[in-house]
């Protein structure tokens, strides 16, 4: 999260990318890369990351902008 504060984009994403390999949460993880994704312009990826984990849908504070990205 440092690496991302101080807009250190493509390292923060390898480091939450690495996380993520050792994470039994990923929905605590998740939506830190699509933030960066965000930030980067890659709206596909970003819709990508959410349609693909489910973890998302049962979390109340991320509700509004799972619907927002993963609407059709």
């Amino acid at each position: 999260r440092i690496c991302l504060s101080r807009r250190r984009y493509d390292e923060a994403l390898n480091y939450f990318r690495e996380a993520m390999s050792h994470s039994s949460t990923p929905e605590r993880i998740l939506p830190y890369i699509a933030e960066i994704l965000y930030i980067r312009g890659d709206y596909a990826a970003v819709r990508e990351t959410f349609n693909s984990h489910s973890g998302f849908s049962h979390d109340p504070a991320l509700m509004p902008i799972v619907q927002l990205w993963t609407a059709a």
